[in-house]
């Protein structure tokens, strides 16, 4: 009979293995008693197997969030999970055609006002009239915020992801003018943009 590696190997309920231990094994006649406490056993070991699946599936769900959601990702992200992100690129987690929730104005003057994030908010106006995209632009549909991909990407610690609202979720919506255009000139965008931008061309490399 040829091996078959683990990896290959079918799943086998606990119950189905012991009748199969027991057949070829010729104890077809032990004790009924022994074989029910035995098979409660497995019974037992089945639910702990089904609870570790449970938290097994939600393990990988959270694992699988980082890849679909920039707010999952933890600070600093990690070397491995960075790489990787760099590979995807910024386009699986940009969102850019929504749905973009409103978010109400507090304030008795402007109380009862919403805005909202537009797609049009993700493509710069250049001086001679073209259009190029925001590729650092980032929403998250479970934080509803803007987030700045490579700012976040390189968030070293809480101190730095503090001073910039982009890397903690932006939703002012009201103030997307100045505060994206601030965001892109500011000395903390550009070093993360120049750090993203040389990683990219190191991936290139064979």
């Amino acid at each position: 009979m040829p091996e078959v590696s683990s990896q290959e190997a079918p799943y086998v309920k606990a119950q189905e293995l012991e009748k199969i231990i027991l057949s070829s094994s010729g104890e077809s006649d032990v004790d009924e008693g022994d074989t029910s406490r035995s098979l409660h056993q497995q019974d037992s070991d089945d639910d702990d197997d089904d609870d570790d699946d449970n938290d097994k599936e939600e393990e990988e769900t959270v694992r699988l969030s980082v890849y679909f959601d920039v707010a999952a990702w933890p600070v600093p992200v990690p070397d491995v999970l960075r790489v990787d992100l760099i590979k995807r690129g910024s386009e699986p987690f940009q969102n850019r055609d929504g749905p973009f929730s409103p978010v109400e104005r507090q304030g008795e003057k402007s109380k009862g006002k919403s805005r909202q994030l537009t797609t049009a908010w993700f493509y710069k106006a250049l001086p001679n009239g073209e259009k190029i995209l925001r590729t650092w632009m980032v929403y998250s549909p479970s934080k509803q915020s803007l987030f700045c991909f490579c700012c976040r990407l390189f968030a070293v610690d809480d101190k730095v992801t503090r001073t910039s609202s982009f890397v903690t979720g932006f939703q002012l919506w009201w103030k997307l003018n100045p505060k994206v255009s601030d965001h892109e000139a500011s000395e903390q965008h550009l070093t993360c943009l120049e750090k993203w931008n040389t990683r990219i061309e190191a991936t290139k490399m064979p």
